[in-house]
């Protein structure tokens, strides 16, 4: 789940965008390490610890690639796509809690895969990410 950060308005902007930004690196690394985008080979992915891990596929794939893109799209640089050009200083990006949750459930239903496959007791699954909401 995103944490509430991003939307407590009781922080700084600045601490909110950390945390927006945050939110979606680790959407990245993670649709990255299951396997959703070709890896480097240097870089380990859930193969390398669950050998019986299958990559998702069909429509699944098309839309964890999507949500790639989208995160690859807000992190560690300005991209127009933030923002609709017509009105620059609106968010073009629905960053809203719902919004975020939901990338948040379509990325760990896939962790969840991993991490029952690889049998690995410390291995966190969706229901232990839950404590980002209290923050």
């Amino acid at each position: 789940m995103p944490p509430k950060a991003v939307h407590d308005e009781r922080l700084p902007p600045l601490i909110q965008q950390a945390c927006l930004e945050m939110f979606f690196v680790h959407v990245r690394a993670l649709l990255e390490f299951l396997e959703v985008r070709p890896r480097k080979s240097s870089d380990f992915s859930a193969r390398d610890i669950a050998p019986s891990y299958g990559s998702p596929a069909g429509e699944e794939l098309a839309s964890l690639n999507a949500r790639w893109e989208q995160a690859s799209q807000q992190v560690l640089h300005f991209s127009k796509s933030r923002v609709d050009q017509s009105r620059p200083w609106e968010s073009h990006v629905d960053v809203s809690f719902e919004a975020l949750t939901a990338i948040a459930d379509e990325v760990l239903a896939v962790w969840d895969r991993y991490a029952e496959l690889a049998r690995i007791p410390a291995a966190p699954k969706r229901d232990d990410f839950n404590l980002f909401r209290e923050l």
